[in-house]
């Protein structure tokens, strides 16, 4: 049996607490993860026997604040095994039935941890736990089976100063059938306001959106490589099939950003602020090109290459008073965080897709905090582009390799070093890289333009499209070298090298 859980029995497994954290991405700090592991506050789980501590942690010296539940397991001496509980059946069971209670904890420090949820009362058949994917991820992910009912439990591990952001924006979108439907909350309440620590939601339908395409590009790849000389038709056609589910996604994307808006609207829309925005990715520049120079693992002409398009990219869209010719742009609330991974896609009655937009991450929901002020819902259209330009550069690589006998890393390296030596269905498949990601990207966005009413179109402005496109780059760049993601450091060199418009 588990008795009340002690700070001292909590600190003494500080060191090895973190040591077991060592290599998960949701730990943000890649470089100084030997800092020591502050418990900032903590609460357990009601009932006797709860094994089960619920904790908020932070680095030693570190402003990231982590949402980790701990399964606390005492020796016959009562020194205390923790374990992360994240995806532990046992501790969601217990935090539903606090949801289902309406319950409020109250922590160490006297704060109030807020379990609420609609959710049926307990009884036969008994609540059923799968974890969607246990992996290293900033949220854990779990679907809850009781009967015919089915949710999703979704913890925040990694904490953001605008953690109500997601259930805020969910609640904006009650109803819309274009995200999931927010069920319940646990929420942490201290001085500074309600901080998001879970959601549950009801289970969407559907697979991710990259697997219908992995089906069409790989198809496409094997005719390619049998018949590379009919690349341009090939690839023609295949994006003609995509077309109706591109002209959905366009238009559906445009129903989520105007409901979004609608909904948080409180007057005249403020203005994108371009000053802070530069701020952020300048610095980011730095310590990037930093990275770059010090980085052994490139070939000198690559490292070159690199440090040299990084530097135009500063001069053109980074510096000082470059961009102060373009027009004003409103600023707007997008999801924050668009990829592929993020839009489910499932068949309905009507014939057209049904597609569903999942973890919803605005900057901000609050017109009068500066991060508002640097958001746009351009900045999702943007990052909808890197994302198929990811998944397709991964999908042809790995066709490349297949060709050349070698694994997707040295492929990709030879494709950035050498490309004029690859045979000719390799060429073929780096054509369709450029056309296919171009073509499907277009017809989306078109779809999402011709959505506007008319009279209210929006003007993308070929700057702000390259502004948007290159910082969502570097991020992801930055992001990848942080985590030491070789392969995918070398897709963002090569469409970092095809940049265009840049002198």
């Amino acid at each position: 049996m588990t008795r009340q859980v002690s700070r001292p029995q909590l600190e003494a497994n500080r060191s090895r607490l973190l040591q077991s954290f060592q290599g998960q991405r949701w730990l943000s700090e890649p470089s100084g993860r030997d800092g020591g592991l502050d418990i900032e506050d903590f609460v357990q789980l009601p009932g006797e026997a709860s094994p089960f501590v619920l904790t908020l942690l932070r680095v030693h010296g570190s402003g990231n604040r982590y949402f980790v539940p701990l399964r606390v397991t005492l020796s016959a001496g009562q020194e205390a095994q923790l374990s992360d509980a994240s995806y532990d059946a046992g501790f969601i069971t217990a935090l539903l039935q606090c949801m289902r209670e309406q319950r409020t904890l109250t922590t160490e420090k006297q704060r109030a941890l807020h379990c609420r949820a609609q959710a049926p009362s307990p009884g036969a058949p008994a609540l059923e736990v799968t974890p969607f994917k246990v992996d290293m991820s900033s949220n854990c992910l779990s679907e809850l089976r009781h009967g015919e009912e089915r949710w999703v439990c979704k913890l925040y591990k990694r904490l953001s100063t605008d953690g109500g952001n997601e259930l805020r924006a969910l609640q904006l979108l009650a109803g819309s059938g274009l995200a999931p439907e927010l069920l319940g909350s646990i929420t942490y309440e201290d001085g500074a306001g309600l901080q998001a620590l879970g959601a549950l939601t009801a289970l969407v339908e559907g697979e991710p959106i990259y697997l219908p395409l992995s089906r069409h590009i790989k198809a496409l790849i094997a005719q390619v490589v049998a018949a590379p000389g009919e690349v341009s038709p090939l690839t023609r056609n295949g994006l003609a099939e995509l077309e109706p589910l591109c002209r959905r996604l366009g238009e559906q994307l445009l129903l989520f950003h105007q409901r979004l808006n609608q909904g948080a609207s409180t007057g005249e829309p403020a203005l994108f602020q371009l000053a802070p925005y530069l701020d952020t990715h300048r610095a980011r520049w730095e310590r990037l090109h930093a990275a770059v120079e010090q980085d052994a693992s490139l070939p000198a002409p690559l490292r070159a290459s690199v440090l040299r398009q990084l530097q135009r990219v500063s001069n053109a869209l980074l510096a000082p008073g470059k961009l102060r010719h373009l027009p004003p742009l409103p600023a707007t609330i997008a999801h924050g965080d668009l990829h592929l991974s993020h839009i489910l896609v499932a068949a309905s009655e009507g014939g057209a897709p049904r597609l569903s937009i999942l973890d919803v991450s605005p900057r901000s929901l609050d017109a009068q905090a500066p991060a508002f002020l640097t958001q746009t819902v351009l900045q999702d259209l943007l990052s909808l582009l890197r994302a198929i330009q990811y998944f397709a550069f991964d999908e042809i690589l790995d066709g490349i390799k297949d060709v050349l006998g070698n694994t997707q890393l040295e492929a990709t390296r030879l494709v950035l070093e050498n490309p004029a030596s690859l045979p000719p269905s390799c060429q073929a498949q780096l054509t369709v890289l450029s056309d296919w990601s171009k073509g499907l990207f277009g017809c989306i966005e078109r779809a999402y333009l011709r959505a506007f009413e008319r009279g209210t179109a929006l003007d993308i402005h070929p700057s702000h499209a390259r502004l948007f496109y290159v910082c969502r780059l570097l991020q992801e760049l930055e992001y990848n070298y942080s985590y030491n993601r070789g392969f995918f450091k070398y897709c963002d060199f090569y469409y970092l090298l095809h940049l265009e418009g840049l002198e």
